[in-house]
């Protein structure tokens, strides 16, 4: 049941990320199109300061789901409702302050972009853009815990791919329709909305929540070191965006935010199979004291990780430039081509990615409190050198930054899992993500021998990236018989344990 339980989460979260991969295509360039490059830009930087007070939830929510693993395994009703209770005092809380901090940005940032907008519009913009996130904390994201938890992660899956794919038809309609960008954007709020109150309704009956009952604050002490780690998680991908509205202004974000999303697309497809789900069967695991099984998952997960993310990562660097130059066709109010910004940030996430593995294990574990300084020197790290050096390169120098962060934090992680969880050799890991670095320069080797890309259109495009995607596929595949012939063998024995009929 795990396993096909690990499988459920995967299969729905590729799905979510092909839709959300689809819907983030279609959308800013509707967006790019009919109002610009600047209300592009503006959109991105409100968003991204949501997110924001959003990391102060995330901590509690890693917390409670880590605390749930083991009663939801012993099936304890009584102490799965203490906690939950627990975890919706303290989100409720968030909500409050959240809503404060709305209050506060919708003032001030006005004038931060006054030159480019009007108070007015901008006051709007910031409100309906911060009501989806204050119901998600006072309403659900404690029962999307409970879910995650009990390896059910899919069922808010599903849920959040049926309002998207009605989100982006909505957000497609109002843009060609002639609207205004407030109605837009307003009319997808009331659409993201709606599944706080499906998930909240769902979990609460399907496991029993007792109410009242006495919270159970013990369960989640930790959550302020959890905060630190969901703080570097949020920075390391939203940071970013800050100091170039501050430094550079919106129409340099709207170039970052264009170059960024297909690498962060990757980055979401392979997230699906290595997440929430797959924390909750490591989380199920350490609590049933299955240490063999934690040590196997890890190299299995590993194998699954490097490889993905060689193949899409490696095909990014040698496409995405392309891709970029027929995607903004025709928007020449901002220079889009940027290569080298593009490469280092193509490295930098696809450091990040590697070390998605031990991060579960550390979530899982609930590790939060030994790990938190890294997690803060990551912050520091990308936050320092991006402010010094965005004087001096523009936006490449914040992906310098980001690229010194997420280095220095994959190794730092790797060798903390290596050492106080699982008790293996560093090298072990090492070995694998220098095996991973050796495989693209192959890919890049080899494709050198490749033509051009013919002209500057879509068709173009996909047939220049038919062979290199081939080529890449092929050299990893190659690379995996020789090197990962153990991990093959768990692959395969995974997908027949979820296709026999019990």
């Amino acid at each position: 049941m795990r396993t096909k339980r690990i499988a459920y989460n995967t299969i729905s979260r590729l799905l979510t990320a092909v839709v959300s991969v689809a819907a983030g295509l279609v959308i800013p360039r509707l967006v790019l199109s009919h109002f610009g490059s600047d209300y592009y830009g503006v959109i991105t930087s409100i968003t991204q300061f949501m997110g924001y007070i959003a990391v102060l939830a995330m901590g509690a929510y890693s917390v409670t789901q880590t605390a749930l693993y083991k009663p939801l395994a012993e099936r304890d009703a009584y102490s799965v409702s203490r906690i939950v209770r627990a975890s919706e005092i303290f989100m409720r809380k968030i909500a409050y302050i959240f809503a404060i901090a709305v209050v506060i940005f919708s003032i001030l940032y006005p004038l931060l972009v006054i030159d480019d907008f009007e108070w007015s519009f901008t006051f709007v913009m910031v409100f309906i853009l911060g009501a989806g996130p204050f119901f998600q904390y006072y309403l659900w994201i404690t029962y999307c815990a409970v879910l995650e938890a009990d390896q059910r992660g899919y069922i808010i899956i599903f849920v959040q791919i049926c309002a998207n794919i009605i989100n982006a038809i909505i957000i497609v309609y109002t843009i060609v329709t002639g609207n205004i960008i407030q109605i837009v954007y307003l009319a997808s709020t009331v659409v993201l909305v709606i599944p706080s109150f499906v998930i909240y309704f769902y979990t609460k009956k399907h496991y029993k929540i007792i109410k009242p009952v006495e919270p159970d604050m013990t369960a989640i002490k930790h959550r302020w070191d959890a905060f630190a780690h969901s703080f570097a998680a949020f920075v390391r991908t939203n940071m970013d965006v800050i100091i170039i509205t501050l430094f550079l202004g919106v129409i340099e974000v709207s170039v970052y935010a264009v170059n960024y999303f297909a690498l962060i697309s990757i980055a979401t497809i392979i997230g699906s199979f290595i997440g929430p789900g797959v924390n909750a069967a490591f989380g199920n695991m350490i609590a049933k004291n299955e240490h063999n099984n934690v040590k196997d998952t890890l190299r299995f997960f590993e194998f699954i990780v490097n490889s993905l993310s060689t193949l899409l990562f490696t095909c990014a660097a040698l496409l995405i430039v392309q891709f970029v130059s027929v995607y903004t066709l025709g928007v020449d109010d901002a220079n889009y081509y940027r290569p080298v910004f593009t490469y280092l940030v193509c490295f930098a996430q696809f450091s990040q990615i590697l070390r998605s593995p031990y991060e579960s294990l550390v979530y899982a574990a609930g590790h939060f409190k030994q790990t938190r300084n890294g997690a803060i020197v990551e912050t520091a790290i990308q936050v320092v050198i991006s402010i010094i050096l965005i004087n001096f390169l523009g936006i490449v120098g914040v992906a310098v930054g980001a690229l010194c962060a997420a280095v220095f934090r994959t190794v730092q992680i790797i060798i903390y899992v290596s050492h106080n969880i699982v008790e293996r050799s560093v090298w072990t890991a090492i070995k694998k993500s220098l095996l991973s670095l050796l495989t693209a320069v192959i890919i890049i080797a080899i494709t050198r021998f490749l033509p051009e890309m013919s002209d500057t259109n879509y068709i173009a495009w996909v047939l220049h990236a038919i062979p290199v995607f081939g080529i890449a596929l092929g050299v990893v595949v190659v690379i995996s018989i020789l090197f990962y012939r153990k991990e093959i063998v768990m692959l395969l024995k995974g997908v027949l344990t979820i296709i026999r009929k019990d």
